[in-house]
């Protein structure tokens, strides 16, 4: 195998909280054998903080596919353009949705708070919100909707709209991406030259489904059913093993 690619939450990371002590020797192992890569909901710097710094200079795929970034580059940015983005953001407001919107490293909060707000803000010490006019100025990467009642009409308004814009349903943690154009993980690979038919690939939800189906070995955590069965499936506490018994057959 050339590769492994690890989704985050819900895959090596349960609640939010940084990766365990032993799926981190697990990866640190594996990667003596082939390059490990990080395909995350998260952006970038949301990534990071749940990652050990002997794995920062990993290839980091995130908001679904919209960014790519290796050692402070981005080699993929996607962005909305700004008529979408503000025309999107009153619909958000004037439904008063709690949200958050990214840009590439900045992001800013609804005007209707939220628990997620303080887990965002917990992440980011150096980096607090910001106002999402200089969030708009950035460019939007992604918008987080925190309230699945508005999914339904949300989705209806867009559908009525000219937008560039694909949704993506975060069904275990009960909220939806909203992020420009053809976005996602597998594609993102695909323009990094990224094969997933030479990788491994753990993933545990829909986000998850298009590069489980191409990869070479293929790993569900959990329940999650993808339409093309996997090559294996393991519970949350079997990931660090399951990492292990990997590396030591790609090292044979």
């Amino acid at each position: 195998m050339r590769y492994a690619i690890f989704d985050i939450d819900g895959t090596i990371s349960q609640a939010g909280q940084p990766i365990s002590s032993s799926v981190a020797n697990a990866l640190l192992a594996l990667r003596e054998h082939c390059q490990v890569v990080f395909a995350s909901a998260r952006p970038v710097r949301d990534m990071l903080p749940l990652l050990p710094d002997e794995l920062h200079d990993a290839v980091m795929v995130g908001c679904n596919g919209g960014m790519a970034w290796q050692r402070g580059e981005f080699m993929i940015n996607e962005k909305f353009d700004a008529d979408s983005a503000a025309s999107m953001l009153g619909w958000l407001d004037n439904a008063r949705a709690a949200y958050v919107v990214e840009s590439h490293w900045q992001y800013g909060f609804s005007p209707i708070a939220h628990d997620f707000h303080d887990y965002v803000r917990s992440l980011n010490a150096t980096f607090p919100p910001v106002e999402r006019d200089t969030v708009m100025a950035q460019g939007v990467n992604k918008i987080l909707i925190l309230d699945m009642a508005l999914r339904e009409p949300l989705l209806e308004y867009l559908s009525a709209q000219p937008f560039n814009v694909v949704e993506k349903l975060h069904r275990f943690d009960h909220c939806f991406d909203l992020m420009p154009g053809q976005t996602d993980k597998v594609n993102a690979l695909d323009r990094l030259a990224i094969a997933p038919e030479h990788a491994i690939i753990f993933g545990n939800d829909l986000n998850d489904q298009a590069m489980l189906a191409r990869a070479a070995h293929s790993v569900v955590v959990g329940e999650f059913q993808p339409t093309t069965p996997p090559h294996q499936r393991v519970a949350f506490d079997e990931v660090a093993q399951a990492i292990t018994a990997l590396a030591d057959r790609v090292a044979a």
